[in-house]
């Protein structure tokens, strides 16, 4: 599958990444207060599942793939922590300490996004930039979950594939 690559560069001054060359002209215009882009990079765009291309071309219809794409991740990372959930004692507190961890990491999560969210404020790419900070968070986290589980159960009889 392609994935609809768009250039993206990141003005210092505002810490905005602006995407696509039509709003390159924001960008610039900041840089005439003296800012200097600090980078130009590829950011690719999801229509929904993660690692399906993005079709839009709108900040509406890129902002839809961004939603659809942390849905699908927020799905994987809940089919991750219950399969965890499942492989741990029901005795003791183990079970009781996973949930704690997926406590505060929400709060973490919706805090990091936060800032995001933040750093956009009043702009029409917002909800997707904080939609890719949920994504890349769940993703991060369910690798953490991952290598926990691998790390505590490998070798033994309860060693079960791990869901994607």
């Amino acid at each position: 599958m392609k994935i609809n690559t768009k250039v993206a560069t990141v003005c210092a001054a505002s810490t905005l990444t602006i995407i696509g060359g039509a709003l390159l002209s924001s960008c610039l215009a900041q840089v005439s207060t003296g800012a200097k882009p600090t980078a130009v990079r590829l950011v690719a765009v999801k229509d929904g599942p993660i690692g399906e291309p993005c079709s839009q071309t709108s900040q509406a219809g890129l902002n839809g793939c961004s939603g659809n794409a942390l849905a699908s991740a927020d799905a994987t990372l809940n089919r991750q922590l219950r399969f965890l959930f499942e492989q741990l004692p029901a005795t003791g507190t183990a079970r009781s300490h996973l949930v704690a961890s997926e406590s505060a990491w929400l709060k973490e999560r919706a805090s990091l996004c936060q800032l995001t969210s933040n750093a956009f404020a009043g702009g029409s790419i917002r909800s997707m930039m904080v939609s890719d900070c949920k994504t890349r968070a769940d993703q991060s986290f369910g690798l953490q979950l991952k290598s926990l589980y691998v790390d505590m159960f490998q070798g033994s009889a309860h060693f079960a594939r791990w869901p994607h």
